[in-house]
């Protein structure tokens, strides 16, 4: 793995050895260039080669993640990374070069705050600003209600501390967060396509019905996919 961008996926307790062969097994296949590192707190069972683990410190909820990532991102000398949560297995192969092409378009513009890898802004309000190969460069606006998100987006360090702080937990920093950014002249960009094809696995702490359908695209995991998540999560 060589990639200049840190991925972080935040995880609990309950769920690190689950997020632990998750990430393992969605990334390796579909995603290999990409530098992982799940947060957590106790120590996972085992690890992977391929996936680092750091501790923020005691799991004591969710009223306390926004405080302990920002504590921890505070720390770490990276003006960008990609973030996201413990439930969304890849569902298609990822084009590290998209990955890199909007790294480098947020390097140079300190205003984009979010670039969002998924198809989550295109159903919001947005401009298309030009025609990149066989995607769309879009850019949220700026009175949009969710340009805050927790699923896979590049994060410009300052803008994701900037609202960060301001709540307990994520859905308070997404919601609400959102609300806030109106008009804070900090732009968010996406491709009209999405990079990261991902399902979304539970809600509100249940196994969705649907969990091995995109959220975008309604494609599924493939059967072999399937077959390990289920192993994986004993479903």
């Amino acid at each position: 793995m060589d990639n200049s961008i840190n991925t972080y996926i935040l995880t609990s307790n309950k769920m690190v050895n689950n997020t632990m062969d998750m990430i393992s097994h969605s990334f390796t296949s579909k995603w290999p260039e990409s530098n992982v590192t799940v947060l957590g707190y106790t120590e996972p069972d085992h690890k992977y080669d391929n996936i680092k683990f750091i501790s923020l410190g005691e799991d004591l909820g969710p009223n306390k993640v926004c405080e302990q990532l920002h504590n921890f991102f505070t720390l770490q000398n990276e003006d960008h990374f990609i973030f996201g949560v413990d439930d969304m297995p890849l569902i298609q192969k990822v084009d590290n070069n998209m990955i890199e092409y909007a790294t480098s378009l947020m390097q140079m513009n300190k205003t984009i705050g979010r670039f969002g890898l998924t198809s989550d802004n295109v159903s919001r309000g947005h401009n298309v600003i030009e025609q990149i190969e066989n995607n769309s460069l879009i850019r949220s606006l700026q009175a949009d209600p969710y340009k805050i998100s927790c699923t896979y987006s590049i994060w410009n360090s300052e803008y994701f501390l900037l609202y960060l702080k301001e709540f307990d937990n994520l859905w308070q920093f997404e919601a609400e967060g959102s609300q806030k950014s109106n008009n804070d002249n900090y732009e968010i960009f996406a491709f009209s396509v999405g990079i990261l094809d991902h399902s979304h696995m539970f809600k509100k702490g249940n196994l969705k019905q649907d969990w091995y359908l995109s959220c975008y695209t309604k494609k599924s995991l493939s059967e072999l996919d399937k077959n390990v998540i289920k192993k994986i999560y004993n479903l």
